[in-house]
């Protein structure tokens, strides 16, 4: 065998007495520290377990103490998982020993069949030297004897060396497997040693003396064998140690909790009673607080909050009647404050009333004084006698808020509003053109289609552009043929105006900007969709300036395209 094999079986079979040495050491670590392993340990020991498997599996993959040093690693993850600290740290050692056991195995069957190669040289150096003994002279003879020796003596070397390590590797074998006894009943009486900290914390040696003495007793004994090395004895005295001194635990916890329910359904009472005023005291704080007590009632509702905050903090230190008391206090200055709060928003709701009045009225006189503005040719050729008395209403409703005489000012608004809704809506009745636009709209997709003062207006709605965006997106052009289509009709005979509308959010000036150049984008598609050369079609922006009525300022609906229709001429 040569010699960098036999270095090698050497420096194998050192690491392994080491790895066994660390095992009995940590075994020992384990039971110095009781039941509880600090975590860079543990980790350490699996990391090391781990290397030693990864080590192995270059040349002991096949082996059985391979695959039994994996299970163990695995199980050790397991139980590190599951937080069992000591059993995964036990574990992990014997995983690395038995990976260390099976690489050693491993090199011990190499090192034999480099024995079993070298016998064949020397077999077939045997044979070479007859053949040159019987071919050349005696001289090629005795060259041929002397390799022959050689090689029997290498032979003879190889299998003293192979029987030497065989030797040293069962006895390595030996020890392990004491020290795995050793660890075995270590760890089991490290558990019993936990479990009687455990019974000695619920006070077993006044509630179950008895049983709290045999635990400690059998516990002595589990040590004493350990200390006289018969380990196996030693592990199944310390599995009855630390099931005695569970059961003592168990006893002392029954009779412990006995003595104790005579004060405990006195204390579930008081609890759940404060728990009830706690809870009227918060819905009472959250009904100030809807009724903005904290605005109109400072002084009661902050002692109302400041009452409740003490309630639960005496409820949660388990001072449950003075959390009563307090939550008491806490509902009574609550029932103050809701008073003064309610008061004062009825104040304001008379307010506001008053408010939307006068803007109504303010509305409706506007209304009226802007008509021959706002209102096209055609409307007003309409209702010239309804247009002149919407006016004197106006004027009564005026002069009667002038007056402070409310409730008439009211009436004649209303009059006036009444009035002007008529005109508009004979004037819509008589756009037949308009409304055969609108009727042509109603199998459009996404759009809505409406007449309007400044005439006919299709409100096309969807995601057409990308957030931020000013080109129109490809699945929307199918949507402006169809706008098109309906619009193709009247082209010659309308002007058309492409409006681009945006919510409240963000920037006004920027808003404006990017509806200019959706609604230049939606123009241009529009105008080489209707093929129509002469087309009066414009393009316009208003950003946020022209919500839709009714619909909140920030609602995704007022991110809109409206195309208003305008005649060229009066009908």
């Amino acid at each position: 065998m040569s010699a960098s094999v036999i270095s090698r079986r050497r420096r194998s079979a050192g690491r392994l007495a080491t790895r066994v040495g660390a095992f009995a050491c940590a075994v020992s670590v384990l039971v110095g520290c009781g039941a509880s392993i600090a975590a860079i340990d543990l980790q350490s020991a699996i990391d090391d377990a781990n290397a030693a498997v990864q080590r192995a599996a270059v040349s002991a993959s096949g082996a059985q103490e391979y695959a039994l040093a994996q299970r163990l690693l695995e199980e050790a993850a397991r139980q590190q998982d599951g937080g069992d600290a000591w059993a995964s740290y036990y574990l992990a050692v014997r995983a690395a020993y038995t990976a260390d056991l099976a690489a050693v195995v491993a090199r011990d069957e190499t090192a034999r069949r480099e024995l079993g190669r070298l016998r064949q040289d020397a077999l077939e150096a045997r044979l070479r030297a007859a053949q040159l003994a019987a071919e050349t002279s005696d001289t090629r003879r005795v060259i041929a004897e002397t390799i022959q020796a050689r090689a029997e003596a290498d032979a003879v070397a190889s299998r003293q060396e192979a029987d030497r390590a065989n030797d040293h590797s069962t006895q390595i074998d030996r020890d392990a497997r004491v020290a795995i006894e050793k660890g075995k009943a270590e760890a089991e009486l490290a558990k019993a040693q936990f479990l009687m900290g455990l019974a000695a914390d619920a006070d077993a040696a006044t509630h179950d003396a008895d049983g709290f003495g045999r635990a400690q007793s059998v516990l002595a004994e589990a040590k004493a064998l350990l200390s006289s090395g018969d380990y196996g004895a030693a592990r199944l005295r310390a599995i009855e140690a630390h099931r005695a001194a569970d059961d003592t635990r168990l006893t002392a916890r029954a009779k412990r909790g006995s003595q104790e329910t005579r004060t405990t359904d006195t204390r579930l009472k008081e609890a759940v009673d404060a728990a009830g005023a706690l809870g009227a005291a918060s819905a009472a704080v959250d009904r100030a607080r809807d009724a903005e007590a904290a605005a109109h009632a400072p002084v009661e509702f902050a002692e109302a909050t400041n009452a409740l905050a003490k309630a639960e903090q005496a409820h949660a230190a388990g001072s449950y009647p003075e959390a009563s008391r307090l939550a008491a206090a806490a509902g009574e200055a609550a029932a103050r404050a809701i008073i003064a709060g309610e008061g004062a928003q009825e104040r304001d709701s008379t307010a506001r009333r008053r408010e939307e009045q006068e803007a109504m009225v303010k509305d409706a006189v506007l209304r009226v004084r802007r008509s021959g503005d706002s209102l096209d040719a055609l409307t007003l050729r309409l209702s010239p006698t309804d247009l002149k008395t919407a006016r004197t209403y106006a004027d009564l409703a005026e002069a009667a808020l002038a007056d402070e005489n409310l409730d008439l000012a009211v009436v004649n608004a209303d009059r006036a509003h009444g009035l002007m809704d008529q005109v508009e809506r004979r004037a819509t009745d008589a756009k037949a053109v308009e409304a055969d636009l609108v009727e042509k709209a109603k199998d459009l997709k996404n759009t809505q289609a409406f007449t309007a003062r400044r005439g006919v207006v299709l409100r096309v709605s969807g995601d057409m552009f990308d957030v931020g965006k000013t080109e129109l997106r490809r699945d929307a052009y199918p949507a402006v043929a169809k706008v098109a289509a309906a619009l193709r009709s009247a082209v010659d005979a309308y002007s058309i105006v492409v409006e681009g509308h945006t919510d409240k959010s963000g920037d006004a000036d920027a808003n404006v900007k990017l509806s200019q150049q959706r609604a230049a984008a939606f123009m241009k598609l529009l105008t080489q969709y209707l093929g129509a050369p002469n087309a009066d079609v414009k393009s316009v922006g208003y950003g946020a300036r022209q919500l839709i009525a009714g619909v909140p300022v920030a609602d995704p609906r007022n991110r809109r395209i409206e195309i208003v229709v305008l005649t060229r001429k009066s009908l």
